[in-house]
């Protein structure tokens, strides 16, 4: 493919746009191009495919950002913000755990559900047990949960 600014010096030496823009004229370019500028325009058209790939995947990191923020702020201004630390670290806790769960291969459901089960344990819920086990005479460890 050849350059709009190739085919404007084409045009000046006396080609029509047409003769400029034509498959004729792209393979006189590219025979009469060495090598090594073959290799340095594929090159550089695999670095703009990776970079453009990579702009698309940051546009879309981007946009989920942009769409959960903007959620964010109507549930404060319908609601009012957040000023307790151990909520704020709780909602930070819970997207956490839910965005590692996702990247290791669970399915939404599972990835809110379990990230739901390890919040719930770290507001005091019963997941949550302190167990104390007592030595007994005979050197024996006793739960203080029954069956334990």
């Amino acid at each position: 493919m050849i350059s709009n600014e190739m085919k404007n010096q084409l045009m000046t030496l006396g080609l029509t746009k047409q003769q400029s823009e034509s498959v004729t004229a792209d393979v006189i370019i590219n025979r009469l191009m060495n090598d090594d500028g073959k290799m340095l325009i594929q090159e550089a058209k695999n670095q703009v495919e990776e970079l453009s790939k990579q702009h698309s995947e940051l546009m879309q990191k981007m946009s989920t950002i942009s769409r959960m923020l903007f959620d964010i702020l109507e549930i404060q201004k319908e609601f009012g913000n957040v000023s307790d630390d151990k909520a704020k670290t709780t909602i930070a806790l819970y997207a956490t755990l839910i965005e590692v769960g996702k990247r290791a291969g669970a399915t939404g459901i599972d990835a809110v559900t379990n990230a739901g089960y390890v919040t719930y344990a770290y507001l005091g819920g019963q997941a949550r047990r302190n167990t104390e086990y007592n030595k007994t005479e005979n050197n024996n460890f006793q739960s203080e949960y029954p069956g334990y």
